[in-house]
C-alpha cells in the first residue's frame, strides 16, 4: 500500500520501497479460495499475449476482512500483479 515519504515501520510492520515495474494484473472479487484459478488464467493470458514473467507476483488486498475477521468473502477484492516484460 502506498504511504507517505518518511514513514517508518515498527516491530509489527515493515516499510519497503518496491521498484517500479510494468505489471499485468487482475482484480478478483470473491473469497480467497478463488484466487488460485485466477493465477492460472493470468499466466495463460500472459503466455498467449507474448509477455514474460519478470519477477515474483504480488497480491494487493483491496477489500479484505476486518481485524476481527468479519466481512463478506463474496465482497473481498484482491489484485494479483505479475511484473512482466516483452
Amino acid at each position: 500500500m502506498p504511504v507517505a515519504v518518511g514513514v517508518e515501520g515498527d516491530a509489527d510492520v515493515a516499510v519497503k520501497e518496491l521498484p517500479a515495474a510494468t505489471v499485468a494484473s487482475v482484480v478478483v472479487k470473491g473469497p480467497y479460495t478463488e484466487i488460485p484459478a485466477h493465477y492460472t488464467e493470468l499466466l495463460a493470458w500472459l503466455d498467449y499475449s507474448g509477455w514474460q514473467v519478470a519477477g515474483h507476483p504480488r497480491e494487493v488486498y483491496i477489500k479484505h476482512p476486518a481485524p476481527d475477521g468479519s466481512g463478506d468473502p463474496k465482497e473481498f477484492l484482491t489484485e494479483i500483479q505479475f511484473p512482466v516484460e516483452r
